[in-house]
């Protein structure tokens, strides 16, 4: 975490901040000078010396002057900002993989461009999807099994620790526009997510992240037919001793 992962050229940022600290050195001195005038009409005006539109109007320069300092400091802050950013760093601990930037390339902020992709260093996380039908029987705390496609002939025995309560479907994305009900794909899935009951089973196993996996839930409604999807289980799994290729 806070590991240096590339360097943003900061010559145009360190450049701003420097404009904006000119501007504000520039509207120092004129406040110091419209203050100092400002003194001095005051003590003119008490003489009769000086009239009030003149010492007025000093004081609308001296305020503009302080209102143009606070808005440089506030376009300064923006400005560090946007330099300290300018060397990324990791969030967390992790590490990087397919690095698509080069030296001289132009970094983006684009969504679904990255100039790289970062891996958390966290527990991997097991979810099934599940048609609607079947999904309305499944409850927290239920047994379950799963057998993944890397390891071959191995079902492993795991529970539901959670049901999301919302799919794709139910979901608007933040565009502006309104959702077309012909746009919307129909049939969406319930995501469940499992644990396995003794994940150190897995150790030193075959299990990059994103491996496809096969998960059997089994509700007590449905007990006469626990028996029957387990053998179905067991013999997919069996059947990835055939690679594809």
């Amino acid at each position: 975490m806070g590991d240096p992962l590339y360097q943003i050229d900061k010559a145009p940022f360190q450049d701003k901040v420097n404009r904006i600290q000119s501007d504000i050195a520039r509207t120092d001195s004129a406040i110091d000078f419209y203050q100092a005038e400002f003194d001095r009409y005051q003590k003119l005006g008490t003489k009769g010396f000086s009239s009030q539109e003149n010492i007025d109007d000093i004081k609308s320069q001296l305020l503009q002057q302080k209102a143009d300092k606070n808005k440089y400091l506030t376009q300064l802050d923006l400005a560090k900002f946007n330099l300290d950013h300018t060397t990324v760093v990791a969030p967390t601990d992790g590490y990087v993989t397919q690095v698509a930037l080069r030296p001289g390339m132009k970094s983006r902020v684009v969504p679904f461009q990255g100039n790289l992709v970062f891996v958390h260093k966290e527990d991997k996380q097991l979810f099934a999807a599940f048609k609607q039908s079947p999904a309305r029987y499944i409850k927290e705390g239920y047994p379950a099994e799963v057998t993944f496609n890397t390891i071959p002939g191995h079902a492993y025995k795991a529970h539901v620790v959670r049901v999301n309560n919302i799919i794709a479907q139910g979901a608007v994305t933040p565009s502006g526009l309104m959702q077309a009900p012909e746009k919307i794909s129909q049939g969406g899935r319930i995501l469940v997510k499992v644990e396995l009951d003794n994940p150190s089973l897995l150790k030193d196993m075959p299990l990059p992240s994103g491996t496809d996996a096969h998960v059997a839930v089994y509700s007590p409604k449905w007990e006469m037919f626990s028996l029957v999807r387990k053998v179905i289980l067991r013999m997919q799994s069996w059947e990835n001793w055939v690679f594809e290729g």
